[in-house]
């Protein structure tokens, strides 16, 4: 294979949106391609992901959110660090088309993703929805009773 066509191959694949919890292997929100782990750590630097990616983060998949022009995988990041045992949850967007978004630092992972919605599991006056307006994510957003920005 010559170098233009597999360095075309290797961005493909780390533009596709990744479903699951940094295995060796992960599903496309499209259901079905399969990209390997370092695709979405790839896409995750690339894009100026600023958390950390090592044996002790896990990212779960937690749905799609479907646009006229592209398809956004949200998922649930988790870490777990230090002797305190100190634990960074965020909420992280993907974009089939331009990669990695953008996340918000959140408290634990939502319960739903539905419509143009990521719906957490608390009460909906402490705020527990997350609503994609005109295609992008609100840059401030109160959640689980705390202004919460979205960040890179």
């Amino acid at each position: 294979m010559n170098n233009v066509l597999r360095g075309a191959l290797l961005v493909l694949a780390a533009l596709l949106p990744i479903c699951t919890a940094l295995p060796a292997r992960a599903q496309s929100c499209a259901g079905g391609a399969e990209v390997p782990r370092p695709g979405l750590v790839g896409v995750l630097h690339r894009g100026g992901f600023s958390g950390v990616l090592d044996d002790s983060a896990s990212i779960r998949f937690a749905g799609c959110l479907k646009e006229p022009r592209e398809e956004l995988s949200v998922y649930y990041y988790e870490r777990v660090s230090g002797g305190a045992r100190r634990m960074t949850a965020r909420l992280i967007v993907l974009s089939n088309v331009t990669g990695y978004l953008g996340m918000y630092a959140v408290s634990g992972p939502p319960s739903a993703v539905n419509g143009n919605q990521v719906v957490f599991p608390v009460p909906e006056h402490q705020g527990n929805v997350i609503t994609l307006r005109d295609g992008k994510f609100p840059r401030r957003v109160l959640v689980d009773g705390e202004l919460r920005d979205f960040f890179k």
